[in-house]
């Protein structure tokens, strides 16, 4: 290993791991100080939960923010396949290879694959704090797998993806910086969208952006620069491995899209006619709502209100059927939700507003109870 190499090497894997270090620093100053539950509740209101992430720009962000980073993954994977025809400078080909492999390595496995799936960390916005039914969890120790995927932000990483795009330094020093700029900068915004919309907590967005430079990091230090071979040697030794490389890179980008699938939302609103005699509102489902609310208000009818929230292809369906049943001092609501293709998360909540005169004179109870959805409440 050449003298510059080594001193590179050295230094990469040192900013990773300071890194590394800054953020376990603040994230421990977060636990203890609460800043994660401080800061979300600013953008929280009680009896309406997280409104202000249904707003511009916060929505927008929300279902196509990842779209930037899955262009410039594109954009990288057309570039090394110029490379390989000779169409691209050599020098390129470290780069564009860094970039795509930190879209694969940070984005889809190890944020979206693994630490979401089993970190266990509930959402701001299913947490007891935030009208959820889950206690709220620091970011460690870990919590129960598949108890909520909200560590880290898998949007956030997409956003703070150009950062890797640092890697042309060495031959495009300005083009670098002012990716490493734009890439924090578009990050962070991408962040706060997802605080504002109650789905992550700052410290998401910190190991979000910690995981995606800490790989950027060590895939610079661990593939190896671009040398000018003697003329004559070059086009054998550098075309095989290209064609498998591009290969694999575009899998790569194919696993990358259906990991970051595109946001799922439906929402379902059904009235009640509530009779004199009725003192019980039931609502039974053959899903588990993580979040359960029940308000009473001035304005309106009796309603019912269920959102699906979560993540899914773009093929992926949800049907929602309900049947009313009136029994002795109860009314009855019967929900059975179904849903067809690929769903990476999926969670139900479900709100009954009911109007302030019935304060007092109604209850509402909430049960889970799996078979036929028409068959009648109280039937064998």
């Amino acid at each position: 290993m050449l003298a510059a190499d080594k001193k590179r090497v050295q230094r990469d894997l040192g900013l990773a791991c300071l890194i590394f270090g800054l953020s376990a620093v603040v994230t421990a100053l977060a636990g203890r100080l609460g800043w994660d539950l401080h800061i979300s509740s600013l953008f929280y209101e009680q009896g309406r939960g997280f409104v202000h992430g249904a707003r511009q720009p916060w929505s927008f962000l929300y279902h196509w923010g990842t779209l930037p980073g899955l262009l410039i993954t594109f954009a990288c994977l057309a570039g090394l396949g110029g490379v390989a025809l000779g169409r691209v400078r050599a020098d390129y080909r470290k780069p564009l290879l860094v970039l795509v492999l930190t879209t694969f390595v940070a984005s889809a496995v190890l944020v979206n694959g693994v630490l979401k799936t089993y970190w266990g960390r509930p959402r701001p916005c299913q947490v007891q704090q935030f009208g959820g039914e889950w206690e709220f969890q620091k970011v460690w120790p870990p919590g129960k797998p598949g108890r909520g995927r909200s560590f880290p932000s898998g949007h956030a990483s997409m956003g703070f993806l150009p950062i890797a795009l640092y890697a042309f330094v060495r031959v495009r020093p300005r083009f670098a910086r002012a990716c490493l700029g734009g890439g924090l900068a578009y990050g962070c915004l991408m962040g706060a969208a997802r605080v504002v919309q109650g789905d992550h907590f700052p410290t998401d967005v910190l190991w979000a952006f910690a995981t995606v430079a800490m790989t950027g990091l060590v895939l610079d230090a661990a593939i190896p620069e671009h040398r000018e071979l003697p003329s004559g040697e070059g086009g054998g030794r550098w075309r095989r491995p290209a064609a498998a490389g591009l290969i694999g890179a575009a899998a790569v980008a194919a696993l990358a899209m259906y990991l970051t699938a595109e946001p799922f939302y439906e929402h379902y609103r059904r009235y009640l006619w509530i009779r004199d005699s009725v003192r019980e509102v039931v609502v039974q489902s053959n899903v588990s709502f993580v979040k359960k609310q029940v308000q009473y208000s001035g304005e309106g009818q009796a309603r019912i209100l269920v959102d699906a929230r979560g993540f899914g292809a773009p093929w992926a369906r949800w049907r929602l059927c309900a049947v009313p049943f009136n029994l002795p001092g109860k009314l009855v609501y019967v929900y059975h939700i179904e849903t067809e293709g690929h769903l990476s998360e999926l969670f139900y909540e479900a709100r009954v507003i009911l109007p302030r005169s019935l304060e007092g004179k109604v209850s509402v109870s909430f049960t889970e109870k799996e078979g036929f959805p028409f068959r009648r409440v109280g039937q064998p």
